[in-house]
């Protein structure tokens, strides 16, 4: 049996005036909205007693109903975007017409010799194709890239002439110049190829927009599609190119890309830009985050999911680079047992700690922790949400839900604060029903101070990113190709997916890849599936051009991985971490092609 509790060191306060059904995150917004926990919001709202408003993202029975207090700004079929003043949020979630409702949470940035290596040059392009073919190089498609920082003045971004490559650049970062933001959303600023070509043309192009020097996502935008002006090209020199620079309204976390909600509102906004040019378009994403289902249900993936319905439509991901960290944790707990997870708090770590735990909706566990000393605090039953105090200070908050309304699993949510002793925690796991209970547990990414899991508990499987497990997006692993052999990144997570599907479905290289840097003329080396997502992303980018007619998202999947290379991973079967293989993007556009002669 664990410990159990009547522990002076610390006190247990229920919350009951806030549904226990509702998201943690969005319970954690107004608990600390209105001071009764510490910290930051995961959410979107504001550590204030002022009114304000929290990114959501919904999923509704009939989206074409209103739901008061809810503002709506992208629809991907059933799944919504939007705003809720902290004040509703308990009223919008029981509308009638919400089937869930969540709270946008941190998503972060996952980091030529990469080219020739998965036969992507365009001169071996050329050489296996008919004689006569016309250049496959990505030309008429367009390749999204939603990250942090464009350096739109970079030579590899700009044709001959001088002219920007870039159809538009929307910063979600920027409060100003609100007049400029992109309809429907409401947010940010956008730029279009001539405001790019203005700024390039002026004595300091960077005056309304500056990428930084670190930026991110001029390397990964390079890899997919650099015009080869300065360094070797990227996979699909000729596409055009829509960026995001997503939206971060967590600025406690220096690494923090953006969050979840508006992710989906990039995405949706360079398909309705693709559509409206009538052009094919595959988006990249090297972005990601451990907290989440990971089974596909969360509403961002399914939103992705709904979004690629259309003919002509990819999401590429990276898988993340979580494999060697210890975030994850599973077992499976028979009737009336227990199992206890040390969790490894560092002692040099200012920043909140936070760990998420999934298990069937049939199953009911009773959750207690033990601090570093021994001391025990719970138990914390299913259906009840508790603050944590120490010393009569709110020190942290422990969400068990029930039944959550997209997979019907239930939820534990801990979430600590600086405040509590560093070193090592117990989480125990009590199993009170007659049935044994899987679970899988999760700590949540934290750049800035992160904990782990003991190597006793440590489970390297299933630590590929909580974004990066829809149905129908394409998620990429990290290989080497600097090394002989090809050996999988050491960091490159390991699938599958909570409920055992096969992601992720390809690898590519991730490990010292040379591609442009921000405010540079040159080039630097990265390392990261970040960098073997935009691979993917200029392959697909090959293959629209070339399709004969538009591609479901069914045919690019099938076409991407039916000519994998196995050497490595070997055998024939999908492996855990470099999925179906490692990608050919000469003999992915030749079978295109071999199809289009015969």
């Amino acid at each position: 049996m664990p410990p159990q509790t009547e522990n002076p060191k610390y006190e247990i306060e229920p919350v009951d005036d806030i549904g226990t059904y509702l998201d943690p995150h969005l319970q954690r917004t107004i608990l600390r909205h209105c001071h009764r926990i510490p910290g930051r919001a995961c959410a979107g709202g504001e550590s204030s007693a002022e009114p304000s408003a929290v990114e959501v993202t919904a999923r509704l029975w009939d989206s074409n109903q209103a739901v008061p207090g809810l503002q709506i700004v992208t629809t991907a079929g059933d799944i919504v975007t939007g705003t809720v003043a902290v004040a509703d949020i308990q009223t919008v979630r029981d509308n009638p017409n919400i089937r869930s409702l969540k709270g946008a949470c941190p998503v972060a940035p996952a980091l030529k010799i990469s080219v020739p290596e998965i036969r992507g040059e365009q001169t071996l392009i050329t050489s296996e194709l008919p004689p006569g073919s016309s250049a496959i190089n990505g030309a008429g498609v367009i390749i999204g890239i939603v990250d942090a920082g464009c350096d739109f003045a970079h030579p590899n971004f700009r044709s001959q002439d001088g002219a920007t490559r870039l159809l538009y650049l929307w910063d979600q970062t920027r409060t100003q110049d609100a007049q400029h933001s992109p309809a429907p959303f409401g947010f940010g600023t956008e730029f279009d190829s001539n405001a790019i070509n203005a700024a390039l043309q002026s004595a300091d192009p960077y005056s309304h927009y500056n990428p930084g020097a670190e930026a991110h996502g001029t390397h990964v935008m390079d890899i997919a599609a650099g015009n080869g002006r300065v360094g070797g090209s990227g996979v699909a020199p000729h596409a055009d190119l829509i960026f995001v620079h997503s939206y971060s309204n967590d600025v406690a976390q220096s690494d923090n890309l953006g969050n979840s909600r508006r992710l989906l509102d990039a995405v949706a906004y360079i398909f309705a830009k693709a559509r409206s040019l009538h052009r094919p378009a595959v988006i990249n994403l090297s972005v990601g985050t451990n907290g989440g289902p990971h089974d596909g249900s969360s509403l961002v993936e399914q939103g992705i999911d709904n979004l690629l319905d259309e003919h002509n439509r990819a999401v590429v991901i990276a898988a993340s680079n979580a494999w060697e960290q210890k975030i994850h944790a599973s077992g499976r707990i028979p009737a009336g047992g227990s199992r206890s997870l040390t969790w490894e708090l560092p002692f040099d770590d200012q920043t909140d700690n936070e760990v998420e735990i999934w298990y069937s909706g049939t199953s009911e566990l009773r959750l207690t922790l033990v601090d570093p000393d021994g001391a025990a605090v719970g138990p914390f039953p299913l259906g009840t949400t508790n603050l944590l105090k120490s010393n009569g200070v709110k020190v942290g908050a422990v969400f068990h839900r029930r039944d959550d309304p997209n997979n019907h699993d239930n939820q534990i949510d801990i979430l600590f604060s600086p405040q509590l002793p560093a070193g090592s925690w117990s989480i125990v796991l009590e199993n009170v029903n007659a049935n044994p209970a899987e679970f899988h547990a999760w700590i949540e990414r934290d750049d800035d101070g992160s904990s782990h899991f003991s190597d006793a508990d440590n489970d390297s499987r299933f630590t590929i990113s909580s974004i990066a497990c829809g149905k129908n997006t394409i998620v990429v692993g990290s290989y080497d190709a600097t090394t002989t052999g090809a050996p999988i990144s050491g960091f490159s997570a390991e699938g599958p997916t909570r409920d055992r599907r096969a992601k992720p479905e390809v690898s590519a290289p991730g490990e010292g890849v040379i591609a442009a840097a921000s405010l540079t003329q040159s080039l630097v080396a990265k390392s990261g599936t970040s960098m073997a997502a935009p691979h993917v992303a200029g392959l697909i980018a090959l293959l629209m051009q070339a399709a004969p007619q538009p591609l479901t998202i069914a045919d690019i999947r099938e076409i991407v991985f039916s000519v994998a290379r196995r050497e490595p991973p070997g055998g024939n079967n999908w492996e855990s971490r470099y999925g179906e293989g490692r990608i050919d993007v000469a003999s992915s556009v030749r079978s295109i092609v071999a199809a289009l002669v015969a």
